[in-house]
């Protein structure tokens, strides 16, 4: 391993040393100028294996440290200034950390347990690896065996380490051996409650402030004196410190200049100018009214009228998957001038070969969100902890939701698809106390949709249009629609580049349900296939149409699609019924059973042909809905399947030939009717509902359909 490492880097052995040899100690604070994390980890595995007294870290005192860094400035020095490397930065934060410990402890010599809150996860391990060297100290940054001399020397260690039992024991002997041990951790609220009770004093490394960030400047890039940062200094509470690594042709009077558009870059994929206005979203009335008041609350904290603790977030906006909750969540923090970082609980789950990266994950996410703050954090799929393995992370979760302070200045918002899916802790008081619904999009509002998302596209759709296509979509959701716009748009631009129509928004809306066309399918199909498709489609717009109570027809198609589909009848929604009564249960089964009463109508029993599967799997679904659910065949509810009751199979059995008898008699009574949709269906292809409405009424005026 050590033959792979720089030659200065800390704690390498110029060779394997024998079991009774320990490495010799490097300078402490002489990290190379290609210092990684990578290479922490590598250090800590040596000082684990190399010798007795696992863990050997740089141990001399501040004064060689001290040197070692101005030696390494010194080489690095070219006209255009210094470089800072992650080396130096992570000696910068250690050097802060003693004068820490060394200002608390004051003359006491009683050893001592610290935790450490270091809020900057990415720079962890180079800070442990630094805060070891600088104290003479052990680094247990991993699972190494503990050598029965180790306690002669301080100890260091991260807190992602103390799922092992042993390191409990390891913190027990240092400090029965008289050494100090500094946990290095988020925030101390998250060590082990084992290990929280032996905790002496938590000592916070406070993200930069402007006379931090200052005073850091001074330190990394050799100022005279402290730069002068201006009236606007509201980026600086979101220095990182790889915001410091700049290149070494960066003058030092541009170094404050530099960092800020570092900081800058990094926050922009948290911007959210692309998001929608909050008057743009349909359909969230009660979010609306939520979402504004959220709003004004987020403005008073940021004037200090109230404390950001008191900001009304800590919700679960419930809805299926696509119904918008996303988009509400980026349309409030582009209204409250917050950044938006999202993370799913879906992604926490942990593997079972390393059980703390569901926690490393997670807490990254909250560390993001603070290190953005003000910021709008929203946490979608929350429901995952109702299901192994993520139920594992719920108390982790429920932990950091309390760990937010009103310092973090960040928002807190949930999603969930399934309200019976979220555990009932998670409206546990301090946690995600309310719930608000977001139901499926009605026609009004994915009109509107279509409006704002053809807004700038040129579009001259009437209202009326606009009304039409919203009504073709009705069961869609936003993010459908999103796709149905650009999938329009896309077409009309193939098009000569010509302004979006209802039609290819139709054409698009029926994409998105059925799937494309299939070119080859429609060159290659037979004439008789076509019109027993068309025969078959006729049957079940008929049905459909001869429904006494629901919505009207949308579209009716014989054309292939790349999903097997031969054709297909696009029944609409009624949206003014939230109920069924058992008469619309018996014509939904009609309508499913038409199909293939259709092409027995024009082909004989015969040729009927396997693509009604569907529909007679259909209609056994109705039937099984209606014969032990529903309460329309008696009040018992079952939960069963005609497969585990044999008498269920049978009525079942019966009723479906009766209804297919039903059926079948009707289109053979009204034959004409059948042979002028089905033609019209060969002729044109595909029909509007609204034309086969008119071709029916206009038969049923002299025919009645009985």
């Amino acid at each position: 391993m050590s033959s792979n490492l720089p030659k200065n880097f800390p704690g390498r052995p110029a060779s394997a040393p024998a079991p009774s040899e320990a490495p010799a100690p490097a300078p402490s604070g002489a990290l190379p100028k290609n210092f990684t994390p990578e290479m922490a980890r590598a250090a800590a595995a040596l000082q684990a294996g190399a010798a007795t007294g696992a863990g050997h870290a740089p141990s001399s005192g501040a004064p060689a440290a001290a040197q070692s860094a101005a030696q390494a400035r010194g080489q690095a020095a070219v006209p255009g200034g210094p470089e800072v490397t992650r080396g130096e930065i992570a000696d910068h934060f250690a050097q802060r950390i003693v004068r820490m410990v060394d200002a608390h402890r004051g003359d006491s010599s009683r050893p001592r347990l610290y935790a450490i809150e270091f809020p900057f996860t990415d720079f962890e391990f180079d800070v442990a690896y630094a805060l070891a060297g600088r104290l003479g100290a052990t680094l247990a940054a991993s699972d190494a065996a503990v050598d029965d001399d180790e306690p002669a020397r301080p100890l260091v260690m991260l807190d992602r380490v103390l799922n092992n039992p042993q390191q409990f024991e390891r913190i027990v002997r240092h400090i029965n051996h008289g050494q100090d041990v500094q946990l290095v951790c988020t925030r101390a609220w998250q060590l082990p409650r084992s290990v929280a009770d032996l905790v002496d004093a938590t000592l916070t490394v406070p993200r930069f402030d402007a006379p931090r960030f200052a005073a850091a400047c001074v330190d990394f890039y050799e100022l005279g004196a402290p730069p002068a940062l201006g009236a606007d200094a509201d980026w600086v509470p979101n220095v990182v410190p790889r915001d410091f690594l700049l290149n070494s042709q960066v003058a030092r009077s541009d170094v404050v200049s530099a960092v800020r558009q570092s900081v800058e870059r990094r926050l922009r994929r948290y911007a959210t100018d692309d998001a929608l206005e909050l008057a743009d979203l349909a359909g969230m009335d009660e979010a609306h009214d939520w979402a504004r008041a959220l709003i004004d609350e987020v403005a008073l904290a940021r004037s200090g009228s109230i404390s950001w603790d008191d900001v009304g977030g800590r919700v679960i906006l419930l809805g299926a998957r696509g119904v918008g909750k996303t988009t509400l969540a980026r349309a409030i923090a582009r209204a409250a001038r917050l950044r938006y970082v999202e993370a799913s609980a879906s992604d926490w789950a942990p593997p079972e070969s390393e059980p703390q990266l569901g926690w490393l994950r997670m807490n990254a996410a909250f560390q993001e969100a603070m290190a953005a703050a003000p910021a709008l954090f929203f946490v979608d799929d929350v429901d995952a902890f109702s299901i192994a393995p993520w139920a594992g992370m719920l108390p982790a979760f429920l932990e950091q939701l309390k760990g937010l302070s009103a310092d973090d200045r960040v928002v807190l918002i949930a999603g969930a698809q399934s309200a019976e899916h979220v555990r009932f802790e998670l409206h546990r008081r301090g946690a995600l106390e309310t719930t608000l619904t977001m139901p499926a999009p009605n026609s009004q509002a994915l009109a509107k949709m279509y409006s704002v998302l053809l807004r700038g596209s040129g579009s001259t759709l009437a209202q009326a249009d606009l009304e039409h296509i919203g009504l073709l979509s009705l069961g869609m959701s936003g993010h459908e629609v999103e796709l149905i716009v650009r999938r329009a748009l896309r077409r009309a631009r193939k098009d000569d580049g010509r302004k979006v129509s209802k039609e290819d928004l139709a054409q698009a809306i029926i994409e998105q349900r059925v799937g494309p066309e299939s070119q080859d399918r429609r060159r290659l199909m037979a004439a008789d296939e076509l019109r027993n498709t068309a025969y078959h489609e006729a049957g079940h717009a008929i049905l459909e149409l001869m429904r006494t109570r629901g919505a009207r027809l949308r579209y009716a198609s014989i054309i292939p699609r790349e999903n097997g589909s031969l054709g297909f009848v696009l029944p609409g929604v009624d949206e003014s019924r939230n109920s069924v009564t058992r008469n619309d249960i018996v014509e939904m089964v009609r309508v499913a059973l038409a199909g293939r009463a259709a092409e027995e109508v024009f082909s004989g029993p015969e040729g009927t042909t396997s693509g009604c599967s569907n529909d007679l799997q259909q209609a056994t679904a109705y039937l099984r809905y209606l014969m032990t659910r529903s309460g329309f065949h008696g009040l018992l509810s079952l939960d069963r399947s005609f497969e585990d009751s044999p008498e269920l199979r049978e009525r079942a059995e019966s009723m479906l030939q009766a209804e297919y008898a039903h059926v079948l008699g009707l289109l053979q009574r009204h034959r004409p009717l059948l042979d002028s949709v089905a033609k019209l269906l060969i002729e044109r292809q595909e029909v509007s509902g609204d034309e086969l409405t008119r071709v029916v009424d206009a038969y049923r005026s002299s025919h009645p359909l009985v």
